[in-house]
């Protein structure tokens, strides 16, 4: 009541919405009086590190609002920040530190609709993508539903017709060492659709719909399939993302190998891009089948590195070749000393195991200043190259 009240007066500013994602959790194991314990630290915690920042509320037994005098742009490193603060944030119950799991959602009153609705539509979106959401219109629930019914009619139509189309961007060479130093000679192969008006889809589009079909195994052979026999006209080295559903189909590495053969490609030239976050990335039929690729001569790419909270030991145990830091990382290191010191440690990081690293999102001349400056191997970015067809000289 006191939130309505008060959201009258705002002409403009952002609500943090956050949940203890793991409090009923807290409640099985320890009982409901420690789940009602940590609920009282954390709020008095939030009331002392948003008092000179905004207006603490309680929306909920696990659910708080912060009230920020300031857009979503500003509001997500806050979110952000506020999320890692209370990861090291000591709260104890009955002598025990607490560990919270917390989902964070971001909504704007510059935005058409209830700003509360639409903190909770962001939410519902945070607990499944496990990152901070910062609401946009196309999680309204009947645009959601639309853009569900376009995604399932542009994959049906695009199997049909053959409209799945591979784009290349290019990767540009960093090492001063290097015979390509300052030029591009890797190339990473991106899926898109090809729409009937003539606009090329991004994944954004119709990715969820391949997930949920479980097609998406079909369309990565058929973006294969295009950029190898492009790819087989020159000698440029290359890269293609591999999900965890091709990762664990039993087809996947004898369709390679025909790959291979049929184009007369090296595997050499190939890497193979895997995320980060893949959840079942420990499994042998997995781990079987990275290190069958391996063998083949092919190169592994760790993607998005830093975006899910992996076991960093887990991930280096498949010895990868190339580490692809997150773009949340790179977009702001100019200005943001944290991403800076992340990135400088992952560098140092990967260097130690003889790995190379490569920064996506480098959009301009200062954040490739700061690439150089860091020793970064490569640089990705519409700075140097946007998705598009690969020219063929």
């Amino acid at each position: 009541n006191q939130f309505n009240e008060d959201i009258s007066f705002h002409r403009k500013g952002s609500l943090i919405y956050l949940k203890i994602a793991n409090h009923r959790e807290i409640n099985d194991a320890l009982g409901v009086k420690a789940g009602d314990a940590v609920v009282i630290q954390l709020s008095q915690y939030l009331q002392e590190y948003v008092i000179s920042s905004g207006k603490l509320y309680r929306f909920s037994n696990s659910e708080f609002g912060i009230m920020l005098n300031i857009g979503e742009e500003e509001a997500l490193p806050f979110a952000e920040k506020l999320r890692q603060e209370v990861m090291h944030f000591q709260i104890t119950y009955d002598h025990s530190r607490v560990v919270l799991a917390l989902h964070l959602a971001i909504a704007d009153l510059k935005h058409e609709g209830d700003i509360f609705h639409n903190a909770l539509l962001a939410l519902s979106e945070a607990r499944q993508t496990q990152k901070t959401q910062v609401f946009h219109p196309e999680l309204n629930a009947r645009d959601r539903y639309l853009k569900s019914l376009l995604e399932k009619r542009s994959v049906r139509k695009a199997f049909e017709e053959n409209l799945f189309i591979p784009v290349f961007q290019g990767i540009r060479d960093n090492r001063v060492d290097s015979p390509y130093y300052q030029k591009i000679h890797k190339y990473e192969c991106l899926m898109r659709i090809q729409a009937e008006d003539g606009r090329i889809l991004s994944p954004y589009f119709f990715i969820h719909a391949l997930e949920r079909s479980h097609d998406m195994t079909k369309a990565t052979q058929i973006i294969i399939m295009k950029s190898f026999d492009i790819m087989s006209q020159t000698d440029h080295e290359f890269s293609i993302n591999l999900t965890e559903q091709d990762l664990l189909d039993e087809g996947t590495l004898d369709f390679l190998e025909y790959m291979f053969e049929g184009n007369h490609i090296d595997p050499k030239r190939v890497t193979f891009e895997i995320l980060e976050g893949i959840g079942s990335l420990e499994t042998s039929i997995i781990n079987d089948c990275l290190n069958s690729l391996k063998a083949m001569g092919c190169k592994i790419a760790i993607d998005d590195f830093g975006a899910e909270q992996s076991n960093i030991g887990r991930l280096l145990d498949f010895e990868p070749d190339f580490i692809k830091i997150d773009a949340k990382f790179i977009k702001d290191i100019v200005h943001d000393r944290k991403s800076r010191i992340i990135v400088e440690n992952v560098f140092d990081l990967a260097t130690r195991i003889g790995c190379e690293v490569v920064a996506e999102y480098v959009e301009n001349a200062e954040i490739q200043k700061v690439m150089e400056e860091i020793g970064i191997h490569f640089s990705q970015g519409y700075y140097f190259s946007k998705p598009g067809p690969l020219v063929l000289s």
